[in-house]
């Protein structure tokens, strides 16, 4: 379960942060 739930958490960071820095960015 711990595994899983880090696996989701690391794909959602990998996901999200791009979108938050061009947005930080412009």
């Amino acid at each position: 379960m711990i595994t899983e739930r880090k696996t989701v958490k690391e794909l959602s960071f990998k996901y999200v942060p791009p979108i938050i820095t061009t947005e930080a960015l412009l």
